[in-house]
């Protein structure tokens, strides 16, 4: 956890300038149980898959601390420069991975509405911007109107 507002501001400018080169989440729900031990014993992580695109345009795009075109770059190409995989561009004959968002629509996480199992997140009862629309995995929608197929 980020412990003072110096930390966030640091890895903020981080980002902006380009010393940290990505943003990812560690996909690894944990049920509530597992999440309901003190602070100690308690897996680490948030849920941050259905919400870190959203924060980052909510925190960062729309607050003017970065670029789309940056944040977006640290969510999907970069990312994806350092595994070593064939992702996070859009190409003719490249992976068809797409993710469709509007920057200006803004919506309420609500606990009942997380799709994960992991349901701890800081975020519930928030106003966020940039929910997806769409998800397009290997051409094929996997998300429509924001609901899973």
């Amino acid at each position: 956890p980020l412990r003072t507002e110096d930390d966030l501001q640091a890895i903020i400018e981080g980002l902006s300038d380009g010393t940290i080169d990505a943003i990812v989440t560690d996909h690894a729900p944990h049920h509530a149980d597992e999440k309901a031990k003190d602070f100690e014993s308690a897996p680490n992580g948030i849920l941050g898959f259905e919400t870190s695109l959203p924060v980052a345009i909510t925190e960062l795009y729309r607050k003017g601390k970065m670029s789309l075109t940056d944040i977006l770059a640290c969510m999907t190409y970069r990312p994806a420069e350092i595994i070593g995989i064939d992702a996070g561009y859009l190409a003719v004959g490249g992976p068809a991975d797409i993710v469709i968002f509007d920057t200006n629509k803004a919506f309420t996480v609500k606990e009942d509405e997380i799709v994960s199992k992991a349901k701890n997140t800081p975020y519930i009862g928030a106003t966020l911007y940039g929910a997806a629309e769409y998800t397009i995995v290997s051409g094929k929608i996997v998300l429509e109107n924001g609901k899973i197929k």
